[in-house]
């Protein structure tokens, strides 16, 4: 009686063909049978091979040794026999986390840390709003709206990083005391100032009508501020 086993790996199917019974002198071992599947499949024999068959219950059974191949051959008659091979690689190895800094270090980087947090205690926070450009909510301390964007309002930190494109934003106003409002006032008046110099160093030409009256409004401007009730 011949015994047949066909092996499937990927999308590949060989077959094999046995003239003895496994399990009996001379006859096909488990030992053999992944030998030849690795020569068959052509593969690499530092890798590990793991051998599945459905059973007659229909139930997925791992082959490990001769008692199972015999098992399936001649116990079960599974005839032909289906087995599937697949390659079992090994998980990678995590790497070890990095040591720990010491509790002095630790403990001074968490000083270091929580001290921007003291400093905003009594800064202004404006609650759900959210800067549009580094996307931080709510905005704490100033915050400036965008005259040309609907909707659209940066922290301090990221209007600095506009450059010149500053003069199309305001200062926006938080509920506060008298002395922080006059002191956003003042605030809002150099920010126009400044607003008039970007369009009058990148904008206009030097004998413009233009830049003749933003000269003038630089002018009053800074006078306002100097003699202001600050």
């Amino acid at each position: 009686m011949s015994y047949v086993i066909k092996v499937t790996h990927d999308d590949s199917l060989l077959r094999l063909t046995l003239e003895k019974q496994p399990g009996a002198p001379s006859g096909l071992t488990f030992a053999r049978l992944e030998a030849q599947v690795r020569e068959l499949f052509e593969l690499p024999a530092s890798t590990k091979l793991k051998l599945t068959y459905v059973d007659s219950d229909d139930d997925v059974v791992t082959m490990r040794n001769d008692v199972d191949l015999k098992d399936a051959c001649v116990s079960q008659r599974l005839n032909p026999l289906r087995l599937k091979a697949v390659l079992v690689y090994k998980e990678p190895v995590p790497k070890p986390a990095k040591k720990q800094a010491s509790s002095a270090s630790a403990a001074g980087n968490s000083n270091r840390s929580a001290a921007p947090a003291v400093a905003d205690v009594n800064q202004p926070v404006h609650h759900g709003i959210t800067c549009d450009g580094c996307r931080t909510a709510p905005i704490i301390g100033l915050r400036y709206q965008s005259k040309i964007r609907w909707n659209y309002d940066l922290c301090s930190n990221c209007l600095a990083k506009v450059g010149n494109r500053s003069f199309e934003f305001v200062l926006s106003d938080p509920p506060a005391d008298a002395a922080t409002q006059a002191t956003l006032q003042r605030m809002r008046q150099q920010q126009e100032l400044d607003n008039l110099q970007s369009m009058i160093y990148y904008n206009e030409p030097a004998n413009s009508i233009a830049v003749q009256g933003a000269y003038e409004k630089l002018a009053k401007g800074y006078e306002r501020i100097i003699s202001g009730p600050w």
